[in-house]
C-alpha cells in the first residue's frame, strides 16, 4: 500500500481535531493516527518542516504514574489565505 502526502494530512487533521490534541501530537500519536511507522512518519515530519508547513511545539502528556511531562510535539501551521 502506497500512502500520498494527502492520507498522511488527511488522518493528520482528523487526529488533530480532537480536543485532547489541540496543543499539537507526538511522535507516536501521529504514528498511531496514520498507521505508518516511526521511519516514514519522522521522514514526513523533517519534509513538512522544512517546507515550512510544520511547527514544533512543546506537549504535555501524562506518564503512566500521572505525572504531566512536556515533550516535544508537532502543530501543523495553518495555511495563509491569498489576497
Amino acid at each position: 500500500m502506497r500512502v500520498t502526502t494527502d492520507d498522511l494530512l488527511g488522518a493528520l487533521r482528523e487526529a488533530m481535531a480532537r480536543p485532547e490534541a489541540e496543543d499539537g501530537l507526538t511522535t507516536k500519536e501521529i504514528m498511531a493516527a496514520t498507521g505508518l511507522g516511526q521511519k516514514p512518519v519522522i521522514a514526513w515530519l523533517h519534509a513538512q518542516r522544512a517546507a515550512g508547513r510544520l511547527e514544533v511545539v512543546t506537549v504535555q502528556r501524562a506518564d503512566l504514574g500521572g505525572r504531566t511531562q512536556r515533550v516535544v510535539g508537532y502543530r501543523m501551521k495553518k495555511a495563509k489565505r491569498a489576497a
